[in-house]
């Protein structure tokens, strides 16, 4: 069973209290942003996965999370494809856990650089229309500079095909 909403702390989030009293409770919040508030339990063998009731945060949950999770109950792996890239503009703020920021593949002569100067806040889901990768920002990290080399995932099914690229040995 997949969710969205009532799992962070607010009055009305009641769902994170059902799961407190009447399943087994896996996990709760996880160490990303955005979709730090999410939730795993499991009753009556079946599993119960609560995504944020913030739209961008519940998509980011979505890609990194469900979609693996998905297919693993099918014996199958989606693949993770992962690239390294150079931010296109310098990102202002420092950050407590990881972040992944909705990200634009640009290629210029044959180097990835990832333009995440879209609208990242947790209750949209707009630049899911432009962005085709996640810029992860590790946790801990400063502001960061212009130029800085960042890991990067594809989002699944957005990714740089339409580009015509696929990240070479020396991008991974």
């Amino acid at each position: 069973m997949i969710s969205t909403g009532g799992v962070s702390v607010g009055d009305k989030d009641q769902v994170i209290q059902y799961l407190r009293e009447h399943t087994r409770l896996l996990f709760w919040r996880i160490d990303m942003h955005p979709g730090k508030a999410m939730a795993a339990a499991t009753k009556n063998n079946v599993p119960i996965l609560a995504l944020s009731g913030n739209p961008g945060a519940a998509l980011t949950s979505w890609f990194l999370v469900v979609l693996p999770y998905l297919a693993s109950l099918f014996g199958a792996r989606l693949p993770v494809r992962q690239f390294s890239g150079r931010l296109r503009h310098p990102f202002g703020k420092p950050t407590r856990e990881t972040r992944y920021l909705r990200a634009r593949i640009v290629v210029e002569n044959g180097e990835a650089f990832l333009d995440a100067r879209l609208p990242q806040g947790s209750d949209i889901i707009t630049p899911y229309r432009q962005a085709d990768a996640f810029a992860v920002i590790p946790q801990g990290s400063p502001r960061l500079p212009e130029y800085t080399m960042l890991n990067a995932l594809v989002i699944p099914g957005l990714g740089p095909e339409r580009l015509h690229w696929e990240p070479n040995e020396q991008s991974r």
